[in-house]
């Protein structure tokens, strides 16, 4: 059967108002599966899809009445060497057989698109035959996320949904945000059709906890995903899910390790693109923008007639900061490069955690302990990081550029965010996850969309990465997961209509085995005007409670706590009172 599509009341103006359903997506693989067929996820050089599985000489059957413009939409698979051929055969009622596909393949792992439209049929009863033929009777053919498609979604839902997570993007790198450098003067544009979220704050210093949040409106701690090498429990509601039940096909890209199967993060979605998925001979590892906005462009073209929320995560701004040509001149002086690549060398030896000492990120001490300028080894770091984020700019207009192209640009709504920032010797260190000050946990969060989100609009108040989820689905016309710690931002974006009150931002980070900050679990909560960290157990010389400014001190380098007993014991208490609410659901 089709999935459920979910019931959608939002509130607009004051009046309830519930959206006609799209026309939902057949998936053939769910149909095939209650037939008896072998019905399983498989991946294919590192992408992920459902998929039927079926040997030489064997077919699944089953019937179905076809929507209006049908189009059936698959990827076909194998394992193994050697020819095999693929067929897809309909027969309509009353009348004779017709293979609408047939396809041989020669090459295994790897997944072949394949499209067939039945417009001829749409509205007529017909049984349906998937079957695979070839010399080897052990040979196994992969029919992957077979969907039928019909007519259009409803105006009032986006039938383009795009998260765009850019890992490792500090805010205040964005002169949308003040920064000195235009390093993204496209999403300047972008942010400036649409709505800047001026005070974003994310969830979690690294990217597995983040993401995590992202997807369900749900904080880390209740999700048990804190501790290092945490799952997502299959009981928790994804994005994904949320649009795939709604009639939306749902593809994800992921860029790192830490997400899809690593963390059980791909929950929901039809396709999944894996890290492994990459070309493994890119010549700058962590620069995917180019490679993964390929490959999203290839699905929007696929998909310019149906419904789809997508996930595209990239990690240009990581480590290695150094970018590809022209951005790696951009700001950085390349006459330094070689002495900056020797002092690295130099200093490896140095540093005392394991991480950073294989990625050779050096801490300020490790730098001057070895006689070298920690201030220029920063600068060329951060010259380098800019040109990458330049890098990443570039590759995403050309996604604008798509969607304005193919008439989609009314039909769309998309999300540009963060997982988590960088440190650059802020406080003494490199890389993140370490600690929960301003430069990993403040992060980019724009909204666009246009005829959906007003352009133009500058949110300053305080908001969450668990708000992200709540404000898609009432943007899309859903209706919210039953279980969210998030809020739908949407009264920000009215005209006319009085802000929200002020809310609090939380975010957390575990003790790990790392020696920077080791054994320190942390939370914090921010107000636009001040943040608390509570760090426990205390562990040298880090404190249990720093409180600062983030007015006048917004790199957080003057602890409060002794100064401001009152803010203190107000902010601890708003902590112990979030700690047991996010713990106990």
């Amino acid at each position: 059967m089709a999935p459920l599509v979910l019931a959608a009341l939002v509130a607009t103006g004051g009046c309830e108002r519930t959206a006609p359903a799209p026309v939902e997506p057949v998936r053939l693989a769910e149909l095939a599966a209650a037939s008896g067929a072998e019905r399983s996820r498989e991946g294919l050089a590192g992408v992920w899809r459902d998929a039927v599985s079926l040997r030489a000489g064997h077919g699944a059957d089953f019937s179905l009445t076809l929507p209006p413009s049908p189009r059936l939409q698959l990827a076909l698979g194998t394992r193994q060497e050697g020819a095999l051929t693929f067929r897809v055969r309909v027969t309509p009622e009353g009348s004779t057989p017709i293979d609408v596909l047939q396809r041989t393949l020669t090459r295994p792992d790897e997944w072949v698109p394949a499209s067939v439209e039945l417009a001829d049929l749409a509205g007529r009863r017909v049984d349906v035959s998937l079957s695979v033929a070839g010399s080897e009777p052990s040979a196994t053919g992969l029919f992957g996320t077979p969907v039928l498609h019909g007519g259009s979604p409803a105006d009032e839902r986006p039938q383009v949904v795009i998260l765009i997570v850019a890992d490792g993007l500090r805010r205040d790198h964005l002169e949308a945000w003040g920064y000195r450098r235009a390093t993204a003067p496209n999403l300047a544009a972008v942010a400036a059709e649409g709505a800047l979220f001026a005070d974003a704050i994310s969830q979690a210093s690294r990217t597995r906890p983040s993401m995590a949040s992202l997807l369900t409106g749900l904080h880390p701690r209740s999700l048990d995903m804190l501790r290092p090498g945490a799952e997502l429990d299959d009981d928790a509601l994804t994005a994904a899910e949320v649009y795939r039940a709604a009639g939306y096909t749902t593809v994800g890209f992921s860029s790192a390790r830490a997400l899809g199967r690593a963390g059980n993060l791909q929950q929901g979605f039809d396709i999944f693109h894996e890290r492994e998925s990459l070309p493994e001979d890119l010549e700058h590892p962590s620069k995917t923008a180019r490679s993964q906005v390929d490959r999203l462009l290839e699905f929007v073209e696929a998909h310019r007639d149906v419904p789809f929320f997508a996930l595209l995560h990239v990690l240009d701004p990581q480590h290695p900061y150094e970018p590809r040509a022209p951005y790696a001149t951009l700001w950085a002086d390349d006459r330094l490069d070689e002495r900056h690549r020797r002092e690295r060398d130099e200093v490896r030896a140095r540093i005392g955690d394991a991480t950073r000492r294989r990625l050779a990120l050096p801490s300020e001490a490790e730098l001057e302990e070895a006689g070298l300028d920690a201030r220029t080894w920063i600068e060329h770091v951060v010259d380098w990081y800019d040109g990458s984020i330049r890098g990443l700019d570039a590759e995403l207009v050309r996604l604008f550029e798509r969607l304005e192209g193919l008439g989609l640009a009314e039909r769309s709504l998309v999300v540009f965010t963060a997982d988590h920032g960088e440190e650059f010797h802020e406080h003494g260190h490199m890389l993140h996850g370490h600690s929960l000050y301003a430069e990993l946990l403040e992060v980019p969060l724009i909204f666009w969309g246009p005829g959906r989100v007003p352009a133009g609009v500058r949110v300053d108040a305080v908001v969450q990465g668990v708000d992200v989820l709540p404000t898609l689905v009432e943007l899309s016309r859903l209706s919210a997961p039953p279980r969210l710690h998030g809020v739908s931002l949407v009264e920000h974006l009215r005209p006319g209509v009085q802000r929200p009150p002020a809310r609090l931002a939380f975010s957390e980070k575990a003790g790990s085995r790392r020696q920077d900050r080791a054994g320190v679990d942390a939370t914090a909560v921010h107000t636009a005007r001040w943040k608390l960290i509570h760090n426990e157990p205390r562990s040298g010389e880090v404190a249990e409670y720093e409180l600062y400014d983030r007015v006048e001190d917004p790199f957080e380098r003057r602890n409060l706590a002794a100064r401001a007993p009152d803010v203190l014991e107000r902010l601890s208490r708003e902590l112990e009172r979030w700690r047991k609410a996010a713990s106990g659901g």
